[in-house]
């Protein structure tokens, strides 16, 4: 009140203003409350006239009073606006609007894509055409409009050219944040197989996962860059996803998980096989062969099957040879049907 008033002598806030505050609570959280709110509110409005802050209207003078009012507002503004101004700020807040509106229409998909945690291929070059085009569309409905009003069209650009942008900066940043976790996890689990199957991760093995995982990042950031944004380039986003990707993976060389997969590996590596219980064990091994002269014999089709137990002892193989008019080493065709049985023992000490 002080600055408003010039730091004159004014009189104080109080001898010219009377401040009251009703709070008016959401009728779905407490619906006694808002009625109460409402009745005092209601109440204040009603005797504003009577305690001197107004002068009660008629309903049949409103017309007559506003037109009255807007009269000296034009007088303080130094006359009233014209009519060709007028219409070009309409023109200029209609152009506004309808290109807003498109553009809405036309990120919506997106919005709704990014919201699922996907990262749009081409998103970069689409953004891009979007922004451009927009504004494009913008600047050809108010091409028209004279210098008298050509603050207000830059104005009202401006204003569009900001708010789209946020919209796109908002989802460009949500996809580069998803890619960099997906990447993430992608190198975490390569890092866990490896210390799975050595107990260690070696440098190389580590550079070269990085390395992978950068070049992939790089090549989907890429596709994502706005360039109309005036954003940090594709370099510099490679640039600083590798030096979190190298921070990530120091954590992870020294996280319990990683402990626990190099502890299995060890204990893998440096037990030993297990012995079979003492004692005697014994098994039957079964070989047959069956050799068919179909088609004339001439061995055009040989097969073989077996099965084995997982402690060997027991077994039976087969085979099916059509080679039965071909001559063994004796000169004879052999017999048809040949079956050799084994037996087998095994004793532990």
């Amino acid at each position: 009140w002080a600055a408003a008033c010039g730091g004159g002598a004014e009189p104080s806030f109080d001898s010219r203003f009377e401040l009251t505050a009703i709070a008016l609570p959401s009728s779905a959280v407490d619906a006694d409350a808002f009625s109460a709110g409402a009745t005092e509110l209601r109440t204040r409005l009603r005797t504003l006239a009577r305690d001197g802050f107004g002068t009660p209207i008629a309903a049949t003078e409103v017309a007559a009073r506003a037109e009255a009012v807007w009269l000296a507002v034009q007088s303080a503004a130094s006359g009233r606006p014209g009519g060709a101004a007028l219409r070009e700020r309409y023109q200029a807040a209609r152009a506004y609007e309808a290109s807003m509106e498109a553009a809405v229409l036309k990120l919506r998909p997106l919005s709704a894509a990014v919201a699922k945690g996907r990262v749009i291929d081409g998103f970069g070059a689409a953004a891009d055409s979007l922004l451009n085009g927009t504004l494009a569309h913008y600047d050809d409905a108010v091409a028209d409009v004279s210098g008298v009003t050509a603050e207000l069209v830059a104005r009202r650009r401006a204003i569009l050219s900001k708010q789209l942008q946020a919209d796109v900066k908002e989802l460009f940043s949500k996809q580069q944040r998803s890619l960099a976790r997906s990447v993430c996890k992608r190198y975490e689990r390569q890092l866990l197989a490896v210390m799975e199957r050595a107990g260690n991760v070696a440098q190389y093995q580590r550079d070269r996962l990085r390395k992978n995982a950068e070049r992939a990042y790089d090549a989907q950031v890429a596709s994502l860059v706005v360039p109309s944004l005036g954003g940090p380039t594709r370099a510099q986003l490679t640039q600083s996803f590798s030096a979190q990707l190298t921070a990530f993976a120091d954590r992870l060389v020294e996280s319990p998980s990683m402990q626990l997969q190099a502890l299995g590996a060890t204990r893998r590596r440096v037990s030993k096989p297990a012995k079979p219980p003492k004692g005697l064990r014994w098994g039957l091994a079964l070989t047959g062969a069956m050799r068919t002269k179909w088609g004339g014999g001439g061995g055009n089709l040989q097969t073989f099957a077996g099965y084995q137990t997982p402690d060997g002892m027991w077994s039976a193989h087969g085979l099916l040879a059509n080679d039965g008019a071909i001559a063994d080493s004796s000169g004879s065709e052999p017999p048809p049907l040949r079956m050799q049985p084994k037996l087998n023992v095994d004793l532990s000490l």
